[in-house]
């Protein structure tokens, strides 16, 4: 601040390139990043109001190796859509490791949102998600999000798959009137098979838009992982999943691979896509992860 006058005088250095990304609609931002992508900035500024449901822009710019510069405004989810736990996620979501906000006499700083503390509530029958009132809360929280993702009932969807099971993640948060409260950050519904299919099945994985780059789809497939891994061999050999075309990547980094289409042809054990493979969707790809070792019999030596 020149002066104490409000007037601000700006330098920067001669050969910084900055590139901004202020597009509020996804063909503006889309020109908006071809631009930036062909003068290699070292400086990326961005508004964060125009961020909110597009986790596949976040996950550009939080991978950039240059500064990104995060531009916010009060938080107004009537004209914007993006409140308060919105612009926190989406903060989370970049990775942003400072916040200043404009000041009298020039920039004080801020707070960053708190890390959420997450637990899974898992191996939850149809009755839980029926009686339990704590778990109904839950399912009420996620049944937007499920009829968005799968356009299903969430209940119902659970009571048409036998024995399928479900697990939430939540954080807990404290409200004003020191009540605990669960804040439903994503969900994984599951099935186990016993001999001889022997798979731990995943049926619906699912993380809200302001929740995503933010490791949850993660946690909650690791928990799923390490849950199989702990049943004997004879009781589950293998995880299972029906992957759309632009998540199999993120199954690829948990080391699922493609199931071959010939896997079975020597009449070998039966497979649980053929058992409960439901409407095919197109593009998607049957994927799965080995679970143990499997038994060899000790050679003479």
């Amino acid at each position: 601040d020149a002066g104490g006058c409000g007037s601000w005088v700006l330098s920067r250095h001669e050969g910084l390139r900055v590139a901004t990304v202020f597009g509020c609609d996804g063909a503006a931002l889309h020109a908006e990043f071809s631009a930036a992508a062909a003068m290699a900035p070292h400086l990326v500024c961005v508004h964060l109001g125009g961020l909110s449901d597009r986790a596949g822009v976040c996950a550009v710019l939080k991978s950039f190796r240059g500064a990104l510069l995060v531009l916010e405004a009060p938080p107004d989810a009537e004209s914007t859509g993006c409140g308060e736990e919105d612009q926190e996620g989406l903060l989370r979501a970049l990775g942003v490791t400072s916040r200043w906000s404009v000041a009298e006499h020039g920039f004080e700083s801020l707070t960053l949102p708190p890390a959420l503390v997450t637990e899974i509530i898992g191996d939850l029958k149809l009755k839980d998600l029926e009686q339990d009132p704590d778990v109904v809360a839950l399912v009420s929280q996620a049944q937007p999000l499920y009829d968005h993702h799968f356009h299903e009932d969430l209940i119902e969807d659970v009571r048409s798959r036998e024995s399928a099971q479900v697990g939430f993640l939540v954080a807990r948060r404290e409200e004003g009137d020191g009540l605990v409260q669960s804040q439903f950050l994503g969900l994984i519904v599951y099935k186990h098979w016993g001999p001889p299919l022997r798979v731990l099945s995943i049926l619906r994985l699912a993380v809200p838009s302001k929740f995503r780059l933010q490791g949850f789809g993660r946690v909650l497939m690791r928990w799923a992982i390490e849950k199989a891994r702990q049943m004997p061999r004879t009781l589950c050999a293998r995880l299972t999943l029906n992957s759309m075309p632009e998540a199999i990547p993120f199954y690829q980094r948990l080391q699922f691979t493609p199931i071959p289409q010939d896997e079975n042809d020597d009449g070998g054990e039966p497979r649980v896509e053929e058992v409960d493979a439901g409407q095919p969707m197109p593009g998607a790809l049957w994927m799965e992860m080995k679970c143990g070792r499997s038994f060899q019999p000790v050679g003479k030596r």
